[in-house]
């Protein structure tokens, strides 16, 4: 009597009115209305790649301008022994310049008058029309002097050059190395921002089929789940996006500024971060339904989550190691969100207990 009712306990679709193939038939509807959706939001991201990728292209410019500024006050204090003043620091930032160091001949300033601002396109103007009605030849000099600057410095002239201080734009564009990189790139973010964008119908349609699989009185549970597992989505997306990437860029650039290395970023290195990155979080923020999951289906007991906190532990920090770059933030910032997501995991798994005839099933901690 107790082998036919506990066979009768391991039955999956023992209290459902579906079979096997019937579950599969379900799991190939949502899976297919799932893509749909899919494709609704990959149509959107498409429309919209040029703006996305200018909009996750913002935390690299807003960093490159602050490695800039940083390096241009490393130079002033190596300089004159001091930190620059707050106001030309922040002046810098505000107008996105850094000096340059430059040097002229004093004589060629005196020689040339100063124009002024209403003359400047007049006078442009006048050397375009000179330059075009010129056709006298130059002579074998000019050539060889035009052809290389260097044949026609005046080596007395090099003991007038003095130091003069300008200022050009912080050069923080990202670059591309061949031209279908940009494509690609736009069709990358244009596919990715189709996940975010259909992510609720997404889900709604995953839920829908794993309610199938539930009692009818727990299936009312689906309604808390969804809004619960998009919260846990969009959250980490944002976390990753609004507050790691800023921390990363940083930490990174430092080891440029220390080596004093300038940088020229790479649009597809990262975009591909840029866009995988915040998606890896909002899936790895699904931790705490997972296990919700697992218990309901009576695969995991609480008492096993609750016993084995230890080993989960330390496979969330090998998991923050292997998916995030080499860098302390990212890590740490996945790191601790998880850990709490498995404990409020445990909870939801605690104070939502197992259906009958499933939480007999539950993996339990004694073995």
């Amino acid at each position: 009597m107790l082998k036919k009712s506990q066979q009768s306990s391991d039955d999956l679709f023992e209290k459902s009115s579906m079979s096997f193939g019937e579950h599969l038939d379900e799991l190939r509807k949502a899976l297919t209305k799932a893509f749909i959706w899919l494709g609704i939001g990959s149509a959107f991201g498409l429309y919209f790649g040029e703006n996305i990728v200018k909009f996750i292209s913002e935390p690299l410019k807003a960093s490159l301008t602050d490695f800039y500024i940083l390096q241009a006050k490393q130079q002033f204090k190596k300089a004159n022994g001091e930190e620059p003043t707050e106001k030309m620091s922040a002046w810098m930032s505000t107008n996105g310049v850094v000096p340059e160091r430059v040097f002229v001949d004093p004589l060629d300033i005196e020689n040339s008058p100063p124009v002024a601002l209403d003359k400047v396109a007049e006078v442009a103007a006048q050397d375009e029309s000179a330059a075009a009605t010129d056709t006298v030849p130059l002579t074998n000099k000019e050539a060889q002097v035009a052809a290389n600057p260097w044949k026609g410095i005046d080596l007395d002239k090099l003991e007038r050059l003095q130091p003069v201080l300008l200022w050009r734009p912080i050069q923080n564009k990202l670059l591309t190395f061949n031209a279908m990189e940009g494509f690609m790139i736009w069709l990358k973010a244009g596919l990715v921002a189709g996940v975010i964008i259909g992510s609720p119908g997404i889900f709604w349609h995953i839920w829908q089929f794993l309610a199938s699989g539930l009692y009818p009185h727990e299936r009312r549970y689906v309604y808390w789940y969804l809004p619960l597992s998009l919260l846990l989505f969009f959250g980490g997306i944002s976390l990753a996006f609004f507050v790691i990437f800023r921390l990363v860029l940083g930490f990174l650039l430092t080891y440029n500024l220390g080596l004093d290395i300038d940088i020229a970023p790479r649009l597809n290195e990262y975009m591909s971060f840029a866009l995988m990155l915040p998606l890896g979080f909002g899936i790895a923020f699904q931790l705490p339904i997972v296990m919700l999951g697992l218990h309901r289906f009576g695969v995991v007991s609480v008492e096993l989550f609750l016993s084995k906190w230890r080993i989960a532990v330390l496979v969330i920090a090998f998991l923050a190691m292997v998916l995030t770059p080499a860098d302390v933030y990212s890590m740490i910032g996945l790191f601790f969100p998880l850990v709490a997501l498995y404990f409020f995991g445990i909870l939801l798994c605690k104070y939502m207990p197992a259906g009958p005839g499933l939480g007999s099933r539950a993996l339990d901690p004694q073995g």
